[in-house]
């Protein structure tokens, strides 16, 4: 990825970013299920050169051409006559009015343009004059134009019509709470979603009118906790719509009096994690086209799929995540006989006691699950209630050809037997200038150090980036959890970790800190976690008085930046180390497990080796390394295209001036440090699992101490008791 494609990552990935709302409970919507026979197939006409087509274009007409404007540069991608392929044009009218410096192109039809730039948001009208949109807010994030060439617009704040000859802006309505879910025109009405709800406005009457309640129903479900658009609206040929989202594609005839759900996101492209939904189109003949930051695909109806259920296969996690969501999409795509029940224990504000307890009475009931995610659970527990299988019986039917990460994949092996594989792994790391990083051996060492820095210089930070008074436990946890809970709790240690937790978030900002000043990039995990590291290190990089907590999460956001960080001359001279005291320590993530009352054990056999397969091991959620041999090389691999490169400016946390820091080159790993780096995974042999139950008992303990309502002595005796408590049990 080039420069441009990357800053155009992460500047469109902070203009999308928005406090997170939530739906509270929300009817269910009349739906008429999937047919057992008939459905649409799925095609790839092109793989996306950039991976940024969710911020593409609404599909539009132009001429001859139907496709949508993508970025970096910005022309047209659209579809060949005959549908199979797709084609790029460029526009003179763009071209002539681009200087660089347009990031997206955000609606566009024969009668103009609207794209935002490095300075604000612009239209370019028929004739190609271009005019600044004035009277908005930072930048329009949605729009589209009419059939009769009139453009409206959204901005996060307001709802507007904008002349494309002046850029003269004229408001129409509040949009409230602080997010747009979705926007859309059809005919002469804006359908949209705000933190109220479902919204239309009639157009010709300049007025909101009334939303039909069976639509209502089903687009309020995704007001909810995403960021962006969520779904997507297109016209179709009868006065009705067809709604594209994470569930899959509705059809809804206006006035109806229920939606009908025509292709099912569980085994398409719709429902999985590892893509962005930019927009659809219902061509003439039928054939939808859906546009995602992969590429573009058709899907066409086919009278004779096959749609009929064979077998079932229930996959039960405490959370969800994308890399579950991801094994078990794909899974279902690949196995449209199987129908997949996904249950989520902790949704819904469930709490984690009640989500085991309606566990335990579902596998008491016969009812069990046939996969179980162990993250989070409680892995001993469950084996010494044999109601976990033996997976190394059968591991011909579930291991990979090229094999895995033996030592981390299969972690959790008790006297011969093997309860669960890893499919991900994290790996605990520190940060600092290179003087300071040898003085470092415990968490207790950081913390001091953190507050050695707040005491001498005050910088504005001196760890990025703590919110709750949960973060530093979680992260400490990480780093000294093994150690804390082995054997008979040590109140001593526990409190030692406390003024440790405590050290570290009280001396965490200056008084006039910022109070978010991350990178953020969409492929980003959350950028506040405890594993959090590559910004991090680019803070200690280009930062004094700054020290880099978490973990490596992957390539191109934590190892690639790291290695290529360390290596350049520019900001500090900051270096890296795995773990603290131990580095021989992971985080297995992901962790497949088979219930003993499998009913289904032949598909659960199946799931892991899906879950396990090079092709699922490739896709990168920024939550841990593959396990995958294949998928680890192909990663390592990668050092062969130059356009995996790119240059970063990152400026200086000392200086007021966003302007003042330096450029670095972030490069791919090298093949010797590939080399130097799988020699080292191999070595790997102290998985830290930490089951929900004993975290909650010290972030209460914890955090307590952090606001000040019990000293770390008081937390630690409370921790100790809880724990032998919980032993006894």
């Amino acid at each position: 990825m080039d420069t441009t494609r990357k800053t155009l990552a992460v500047i469109l990935s902070l203009a999308m970013l928005a406090p997170v709302t939530s739906c509270g409970s929300k009817k269910e919507p009349a739906v008429k299920p999937l047919s057992s026979k008939g459905g649409y197939v799925e095609k790839s006409l092109r793989n996306s050169d950039t991976g940024l087509n969710q911020y593409a274009s609404e599909f539009t007409t132009i001429g001859e051409k139907t496709g949508v404007f993508v970025p970096s540069p910005p022309e047209l991608m659209y579809i060949s006559k005959d549908g199979t392929r797709v084609f790029f044009s460029e526009d003179e009218h763009i071209d002539q009015n681009n200087n660089d410096d347009i990031y997206n192109v955000i609606a566009a039809s024969e009668k103009g343009f609207l794209l935002n730039k490095v300075d604000g948001t612009y239209v370019i009208n028929p004739d190609g004059k271009s005019s600044k949109v004035e009277g908005i807010e930072f930048y329009v994030f949605n729009a589209e134009f009419t059939e009769n060439g009139r453009l409206f617009a959204e901005s996060r704040v307001h709802l507007y019509e904008i002349d494309v000859n002046t850029g003269v802006a004229k408001k129409l309505g509040d949009i409230n709470g602080d997010n747009v879910y979705f926007f859309d025109i059809i005919g002469d009405k804006i359908i949209y979603g705000d933190g109220d709800g479902t919204h239309i406005y009639d157009i010709e009457k300049e007025c909101e009118t009334e939303v039909p309640e069976v639509l209502a129903e089903l687009l309020d479900k995704y007001n909810s906790s995403e960021i962006g658009n969520v779904l997507d609206i297109c016209e179709g040929n009868d006065d009705d719509i067809y709604i594209a989202c994470a569930d899959g594609v509705y059809h809804y005839s206006w006035g109806g009096n229920y939606v009908e759900q025509i292709i099912d996101g569980l085994v398409s492209r719709f429902g999985d994690p590892s893509e962005t939904l930019g927009s659809i189109y219902y061509s003439d003949d039928g054939v939808i086209y859906a546009v995602f930051d992969s590429g573009m695909y058709s899907y066409t109806y086919d009278p004779e799929l096959e749609n009929a259920v064979t077998s079932e296969l229930k996959v039960y996690s405490l959370e969800k995540n994308d890399s579950i969501s991801q094994i078990v999409s794909s899974f279902a795509a690949n196995n449209r006989n199987v129908k997949v029940d996904y249950q989520v224990g902790m949704k819904d504000g469930i709490t984690y006691s009640d989500a085991v307890k309606a566990l335990t009475t579902q596998i008491m009931s016969g009812n069990a699950p046939d996969v179980i995610v162990l993250d989070g659970l409680d892995n001993e527990n469950l084996i010494e209630k044999n109601m976990l299988m033996d997976l190394s019986e059968c591991e011909d039917k579930w291991l990979p050809e090229g094999g895995i990460i033996e030592n981390v994949a299969k972690w959790n092996t008790k006297d011969d037997k093997l309860y669960s594989v890893a499919c991900k792994f994290r790996i605990p790391v520190i940060g600092v200038e290179k003087k300071e990083l040898d003085n470092i051996k415990s968490f207790a060492d950081a913390a001091d150090l953190c507050e050695k820095y707040r005491k001498n210089d005050d910088p504005k930070y001196t760890i990025m980036d703590f919110l709750e008074e949960t973060d530093p436990i979680r992260m400490g946890l990480m780093y000294e959890g093994n150690k804390l809970l082995s054997g008979t709790p040590d109140k001593a240690a526990f409190e030692k970790f406390y003024e440790s937790c405590e050290k570290l978030y009280n001396n965490d900002k200056s008084e006039d800190g910022m109070a978010y000043a991350t990178i953020v990039d969409s492929e980003d995990a959350d950028p506040i976690s405890e594993y959090f590291f590559g910004t991090r290190f680019m803070c200690t990089k280009t930062s004094k008085d700054c020290i880099a907590l978490g973990a490596m999460n992957g390539f191109e956001k934590d190892l690639n930046i790291v290695l290529s960080m360390r290596k350049s001359k520019s900001g500090i001279d900051a270096d890296y180390r795995y773990g603290m005291e131990n580095d021989k320590s992971f985080v297995p993530n992901c962790n497949i497990a088979v219930s003993g009352a499998c009913k289904n054990k032949e598909e659960a056999f199946r799931f892991i080796a899906s879950a396990l397969g090079e092709k699922s091991q490739e896709i990168s959620h920024s939550d841990g390394f593959p396990v995958n041999k294949a998928a680890l090389e192909w990663f390592y691999e990668k050092n062969d295209n130059k356009d995996n490169d790119y240059m970063v400016m990152r400026s200086s946390l000392d200086s007021d001036d966003p302007n003042v820091g330096d450029e670095y080159e972030i490069k791919w790993i090298s093949d010797e440090e590939a080399e130097e780096f799988n020699d080292y995974i191999q070595t790997l042999n102290e998985p830290v699992f930490i089951k929900y139950s004993v975290r909650d008992i010290i972030e209460t303990a914890g955090k307590k101490c952090i606001e000040g309502a019990v000293t770390a002595e008081q937390a630690a005796e409370d921790t100790v008791k809880q724990l032998e408590l919980r032993m006894k049990e």
